[in-house]
């Protein structure tokens, strides 16, 4: 069972997933090139990611898992 410990956190959590995907639909036609060439997606789509990764992160933390 899940209990939410933190619901602010939870919003905030759910705030930085829907900004990272909205980050990643508005940067799939930038040319995203390699590490050494970087293209012009390439840093959108890497802090798209991170703030998707934070999201996750955050709201896990918000969430108490209970047994029983």
């Amino acid at each position: 069972m899940i209990r939410i410990k933190k619901p602010q956190d939870l919003g905030a959590a759910f705030l930085f997933i829907l900004l990272g995907c909205i980050g990643l639909w508005v940067g799939k036609d930038y040319r995203y090139g390699t590490l050494a060439r970087m293209g012009p997606g390439f840093f959108p789509l890497t802090l798209s990611w991170l703030l998707i990764g934070f999201g996750i992160v955050i709201g896990a933390m918000a969430c108490a898992f209970q047994e029983g």
